[in-house]
């Protein structure tokens, strides 16, 4: 949840760090309104469930700071003709209690750039895999309880925009919501068995980002975490490269959010 221009914001999110949550920026920040549009007051509550006596199990975890794109605040990303962003993403460091983050207590995803898992079908096709969605749409039991989807995704990739693609009837809510290869238990193979791509399990490699406005053309798209024409370093800091790096060096570089990092 996210109190912006005096409104409750309603996103999705997910632990990528100790005490870093991964989100999408519109969420925190009007595009191109630079920081007159950002939250003044950010709330995370993990594995969320309305239908439970104590809807937060995990309780609720206050931001301490957060940092998005520049180049989303001041509205000079570059986009598609339909208003997909390159970088609409954003990290959120939060308040420990009792001296922990809330990743120690519940474990926190792994994070990839440059589409890691992805692989081409054939010589001229896109790069795809599929990934796992999660996140709270508002279109089912209003946002209260976490939904998971499965898609083959598709990496596109044209005249310096970046973004996936993927099947999903999910729409508003589920904006910040992570993108996620190899989810769940890897399954045994024997010594003869060999796997393509280059990814662990559970890596999020994006955050859902828009969806079609007519749930029946289960379409969505989502944020591509790696090097573009913004953000085109390898490494930022201690971290990796790309938008999602620079990211998360210029917040946990910061003393005052390191020890959520």
């Amino acid at each position: 949840m996210a109190l912006r221009n005096g409104d409750w914001v309603h996103c999705s999110g997910a632990l990528i760090r100790p005490g870093i949550v991964v989100t999408a920026a519109h969420c925190l920040s009007k595009y191109g309104q630079s920081y007159t549009g950002m939250a003044k007051d950010v709330r995370y509550y993990p594995a969320y469930n309305g239908n439970l006596s104590n809807p937060a199990p995990f309780g609720e975890w206050k931001a301490i700071g957060y940092a998005v794109p520049d180049v989303h605040s001041i509205g000079i990303d570059t986009c598609t003709a339909t208003a997909v962003c390159n970088n609409d993403v954003a990290v959120i460091a939060l308040q420990q209690i009792d001296g922990e983050n809330i990743g120690d207590k519940i474990g926190h995803f792994k994070y990839g750039v440059n589409a890691p898992n992805f692989m081409k079908i054939n010589p001229t096709s896109n790069q795809t895999a599929l990934v796992t969605v999660l996140g709270y749409p508002g279109a089912y039991d209003d946002g209260s309880i976490m939904q998971r989807g499965d898609s083959i995704a598709t990496l596109n990739a044209f005249k310096g925009t970046y973004s996936y693609s993927y099947g999903s009837a999910m729409g508003p809510g589920q904006s910040g919501g992570p993108l996620v290869v190899n989810f769940g238990t890897p399954a045994a193979v024997t010594t003869a068995g060999y796997g393509l791509g280059s990814a662990g399990g559970e890596y999020v490699v994006g955050v859902a980002q828009t969806s079609h406005p007519n749930p029946d053309a289960m379409s969505a798209h989502a944020t591509y975490f790696g090097i573009n024409g913004e953000y085109p370093k390898a490494i930022y800091g201690s971290y990796v490269g790309g938008n999602i790096g620079y990211l998360l060096n210029k917040l946990c570089t910061d003393p005052k959010f390191a020890a959520s990092c």
